[in-house]
This record gives C-alpha cells, sequence and structure tokens, in this order.
C-alpha cells in the first residue's frame, strides 16, 4: 500500500498551486462569468429616471361644472359635461363626477428619450414600424380606489406645449397585454397645431392640441417613413445577455428611441425595420452583480452588419445622469 508522508503531500500540493496558476495565465483562455438573471432589478432602476414633477395629480371635490386643468408644464386638459363623461365599469352607464367627493385626476408626460426608455414606451406600432413622437401623455381618473373608464364615443382635449410642433400628427393609442406593452396603434385621429394664451407670461403657447377617446397612454406621432430600411444589431462583450442588459438604438434628431432585443443563436440586440441615413446613438445599460455598466456609440442606420460595442463601468449616479440627458 502506498503510503503518503508530509513530504509527498507537500510536494503534491506545490505541483498543482503552480500548474493552476500557469493556466490562469494562459493567454487563449477566456473567463465568461455566470452573472445572474438581473433584468427586474434594472427595469425598477430605470424608472428612477424621469423627473418626478413629470406626474401631476388634481385633487377634486365634486366636479359640477366644465373645467380646464393646467400643470405647472403648461398641458391643459378639458372636461365638459363631466356628468357623462365617464363609467365605472366597461359598461355604458354615466358615473356623476358631481357625486364623488375624491376625484383625482392623473397626468402623465413622456418628452425625451430617457422618459421613454424608463416609461418602457418606445415608439413603435404593433406591426414594427418606427415612429416619430412628439410627446406622450397618460390620463387616469379615479373616484377614490375606483378608477375611470372614458364613455363610448366621449372625448377628452388635450392641449400641450411643442415650439416646433410638426404637421401629418396623429393620436396613437398604446396597446398592452398581461405581458407588458405590445406597440402603439393609429386611432386615426389628426393631431392639430395651435397656440393660446400665457398665463405667467406674455404672449402664446404655441404647442399640439390633441382629441383622445380612451384614457390611458396617448402619442403624438408620425410613422418614420424612408425608401430604405433594414435590420439594425449590435454586438455586446461575452456575458451581457438579454438577462442582464438593455440596449437601445436612440435617434439624434427626432424622439425615437428603439429598444434592441437580444438573439441568444447570434448573441446579438437587434431590431428589424430601421430606416436608413440617420444619425444615431447605440446605448446600452447592464447590470452585473451589484454593478452597473454602460455602452455609448455614435454611428448611421442603413447597414445589416452587427456593430461591436464596449460597456464601462459607471458610477450608479453617473448612469442615471447620462439617462436623464438623452
Amino acid at each position: 500500500m502506498l503510503k503518503l508522508t508530509m513530504k509527498h503531500i507537500t510536494t503534491f500540493t506545490l505541483f498543482w498551486a503552480f500548474a493552476l496558476l500557469g493556466w490562469n495565465c494562459r493567454k487563449d483562455v477566456v473567463e465568461v462569468r455566470p452573472y445572474p438573471v438581473s433584468k427586474q432589478e434594472l427595469s425598477a432602476f430605470l424608472k428612477e429616471v424621469p423627473d418626478p414633477a413629470s406626474t401631476v395629480t388634481f385633487n377634486v371635490n365634486a366636479l359640477n361644472q366644465d373645467k380646464i386643468f393646467e400643470t405647472p408644464g403648461g398641458m391643459r386638459l378639458f372636461f365638459t359635461d363631466v356628468d357623462q363623461l365617464f363609467s365605472t365599469t366597461n359598461t355604458p352607464t354615466p358615473f356623476a363626477c358631481s357625486t364623488c367627493a375624491d376625484l383625482k385626476i392623473e397626468i402623465t408626460t413622456a418628452t425625451s428619450r430617457g422618459d421613454i426608455l424608463a416609461r418602457e414606451l418606445p415608439p413603435t406600432t404593433t406591426d414594427k414600424q418606427l415612429l416619430e413622437s412628439g410627446g406622450m401623455v397618460s390620463l387616469k381618473v379615479f373616484c377614490g380606489n375606483t378608477e375611470l373608464k372614458l364613455l363610448p364615443g366621449r372625448i377628452i382635449k388635450i392641449q400641450f406645449p411643442a415650439p416646433d410642433a410638426k404637421e401629418n400628427m396623429f393620436v396613437f393609442a398604446a396597446k398592452s397585454d398581461p405581458n407588458g406593452f405590445l406597440g402603439w396603434e393609429n386611432t386615426g385621429q389628426e393631431v392639430f397645431k395651435a397656440d393660446w394664451p400665457a398665463i405667467s407670461t406674455p404672449g402664446a403657447v404655441k404647442g399640439y392640441e390633441l382629441i383622445v377617446s380612451q384614457l390611458g397612454w396617448s402619442n403624438c406621432a408620425r410613422i418614420l417613413t424612408h425608401a430604405d430600411v433594414s435590420s439594425f444589431c449590435t454586438n455586446l462583450p461575452p456575458g451581457y445577455t438579454g438577462l442582464n442588459t438593455q440596449a437601445y438604438l436612440v435617434f439624434e434628431n427626432v424622439l425615437v428611441l428603439v429598444p434592441l432585443e437580444f438573439d441568444d443563436s447570434t448573441h446579438t440586440f437587434c431590431f428589424p425595420n430601421v430606416p436608413a441615413g440617420f444619425p444615431v446613438r447605440i446605448v446600452s445599460v447592464a447590470k452585473l452583480g451589484p454593478q452597473y455598466w454602460l455602452g455609448d456609440k455614435t454611428t448611421e442606420t442603413g447597414t445589416n452588419s452587427a456593430l461591436p460595442l464596449q460597456l464601462e463601468k459607471q458610477d450608479v449616479w453617473d448612469v442615471l445622469g447620462y439617462l436623464r440627458g438623452l
């Protein structure tokens, strides 16, 4: 029988220590760390991007007459015939706002790329066409804890400031299911350019006027059309996947931000229908363990190739500041 002495054990241990050291120093060995799923944590983190002032709540006691609500940012909502405007269910039974002593009207806006990213409302239609957005607005109405619905055939007029308001815009309504946002659907309702008297300063406010026939999110937008369309992809280093990373294509001169979807087979983040000839930035945010990583690269659309993108470790506040400034 082989008898192991302390000398044998020491020699054996030193041999394996040097062998492992030599293996770790090999240049052809690539270490890919198995990071845990952190997409939900990343999504929660991105919700901190919007300015809290982008949500305004009006508390009203017994709304019994036509009224205009105006936010500090200059958005205006017109409520008319208020006792024939809402219902508490999907049935066409009117709910009298004049009988509600605890009426809440909640308005949320998304007018920047950071807002769109954080609220997970990319300007794409349900059939994957890109939209140029002029701004998004969500309207919710509650009596106490009961959320109200807009009665069929009724409308609410919304005006919001936009100094460079554009033509040929339409109201797109957000569509979703239990799994999340599906895209925007054209309601066919035209958006009008308008101006109205300013309250705090002399002169008029210029912007858009929307006629909405549903509560929830509405998008003032138009389809971003172009003769040449191709797929757009980016390659990230190993370890960055759809489980811990989100990547976006950010257009520079129009309000368009496209989430790139991760493909396991090619290990790329892609979107299939991107118009050519637009200056863009590829932006990627990842959470690997406790650390955040950020990637940023400028390019131009119009190629089917997958462009490489490197990410750098960033402080959490630096990431938030960057996304708020998109």
